[in-house]
């Protein structure tokens, strides 16, 4: 008996029904899109009357922090996933457009920490908030390998929490990939993370290293991320201080800032008197 080969089996592209295609991507201009709703909002801008937060990022659409090592990356990761929460405190023009009463998962995913050094990054997100958020949960993943650590993720936006997750945060994306060179797999986890938001209808916030003595995000992977992410920021630090460039931005873009870390938290700087704001 001759066995039938599917066209997967061969190595092909699946079978794609174009006219559906071209239904669902044809844009109409005298339609009237609305805009993606905001998820992090820092700082707002006049139009006429009208005054509209600056989006730092939105539901469907991704971000990206990025820095050398050691600059406190993963603070200011702490800062705009506490922002994003909400919470006791209020951190500069960072606020929040998260729905009260809603179940909105916050995902924390750290690859490159162990579980002791990931869950003090976990904690600091608490403390910042005021309390225990109910729905913030935290994973480390450096334990296991890359094709795992990205199944895990995949299985967590398609299958255990889906349609439930508001604001996801990927500390150590370059490790869902064996080689951040390697053009072919940088691309499929360009499109994985256009897939999971624009269906999970949620906002990521990665987070890549920057090569040596640049600002350049390393290998292919790093081009890749920079290419469409709705907000590119990065940090150096000098001394005690962490600087926050908003480098890529689409539309208005939030003004720059620095922090200091006191006790173990991040704390905005007024540059203009070398204190603290908060």
């Amino acid at each position: 008996m001759l066995k039938k080969i599917e066209i997967q089996e061969l190595g092909q592209e699946e079978q794609i029904d174009f006219r559906e295609m071209e239904v669902n991507s044809f844009v109409d201009v005298s339609e009237d899109i609305q805009a993606p709703p905001v998820a992090l909002s820092c700082g707002t801008y006049t139009m006429g009357q009208n005054i509209y937060p600056i989006r730092f990022g939105t539901y469907g659409n991704y971000s990206a922090i990025k820095g050398p090592s050691k600059a406190r990356k993963s603070f200011l990761k702490s800062l705009l996933i506490a922002s994003y929460i909400g919470g006791n405190y209020e951190y500069g023009d960072f606020l929040t457009h998260r729905q009260d009463g809603k179940e909105s998962y916050v995902i924390d995913i750290d690859t490159e920490q162990g579980d002791w050094d990931a869950q003090w990054g976990f904690k600091r997100v608490a403390q910042m908030v005021g309390d225990v958020y109910p729905y913030y949960r935290g994973y480390a993943l450096r334990k296991y390998t890359y094709t795992q650590r990205l199944q895990f993720i995949d299985w967590l936006v398609n299958d255990y929490y889906k349609d439930k997750i508001g604001f996801m945060c990927i500390d150590g994306v370059a490790d869902l990939v064996n080689d951040v060179n390697d053009l072919k797999q940088a691309n499929e986890l360009q499109e994985k993370i256009l897939k999971w938001t624009a269906e999970g209808k949620f906002h990521l916030l990665t987070v890549i290293h920057t090569n040596f003595d640049s600002k350049k995000p390393t290998g292919h992977l790093g081009s890749a991320i920079l290419k469409k992410a709705e907000t590119i920021c990065h940090i150096t630090k000098n001394d005690s201080i962490s600087d926050v460039e908003f480098e890529y931005t689409r539309g208005y873009s939030p003004k720059n800032f620095s922090f200091e870390v006191n006790n173990g938290l991040p704390y905005l700087v007024d540059s203009s008197n070398n204190g603290l704001t908060w």
